[in-house]
């Protein structure tokens, strides 16, 4: 393993050019690192996913949309549905 004297702070293109001086195998562990970073920022949180399906189960439907399911409800307790209203 090579040793790197890095002065802080340093800049993307300070940390870019370190990278040429990593051996093959600590370049590879390097990019592998860096892989993993990318694709836990990538992933979705859980906790982001939960709160963006809580809100949109908060969101209060239509009253059109409500109006016509209380009606089609109505109707099946009837027995009067018809078959185009079925489908």
């Amino acid at each position: 393993m090579k040793y790197l004297n890095i002065k802080l702070p340093f800049t993307i293109n300070d940390l870019l050019n370190f990278f040429d001086l990593l051996g093959t195998n600590d370049l590879q562990r390097a990019a592998n690192k860096i892989d993993n970073l990318l694709n836990k920022r990538k992933k979705p949180n859980d906790e982001n996913q939960e709160k963006v399906l809580l809100e949109i189960i908060k969101q209060k439907l239509p009253n059109a949309f409500l109006e016509r399911f209380e009606l089609l409800k109505l109707k099946i307790q009837e027995g009067t549905l018809s078959k185009t209203e079925k489908l």
